[in-house]
């Protein structure tokens, strides 16, 4: 004896699989919003730090004697106020060994170390 369903089991069976499947959809959703909000902050992150990102590209114009470094208008200036007003760097002086010993005979062995060699990091 084969047993057959009746019409309401059969839609309470297929509103139950529906049911299931509605949820599976939403949890799907949910997590493609999350991604995309993820996306979006990380986009968002990024566009900042581009921003903040300066750069110096291409021939950069030099004199040969004293350094000074020709902007696009003409002007020389000081490698430091052209670098400072150009990029985000910071400059700390100090006197290598060649020119303490060239400056200041006075004092010989007082500077550093000569480290010209060394690799830079």
């Amino acid at each position: 004896m084969s047993k057959t369903r009746h019409p309401r089991q059969e839609l309470e069976l297929e509103l139950a699989t529906l049911r299931r499947r509605v949820a599976e959809l939403e949890s799907e959703s949910a997590s493609a919003r999350q991604a995309e909000a993820e996306r979006e902050k990380l986009i968002l992150e990024l566009q900042a730090a581009f921003h903040t990102v300066r750069t110096l590209r291409g021939l950069l114009p030099i004199c040969a004697a004293c350094k000074k470094i020709r902007d696009d208008s003409g002007y020389w200036h000081q490698v430091e106020s052209y670098l400072q007003s150009h990029t985000d760097v910071e400059f700390s002086h100090g006197i290598c060994p060649d020119c303490m010993e060239r400056l200041y005979p006075e004092f010989p062995g007082e500077a550093l170390p000569d480290r010209s060699r060394a690799p830079i990091p």
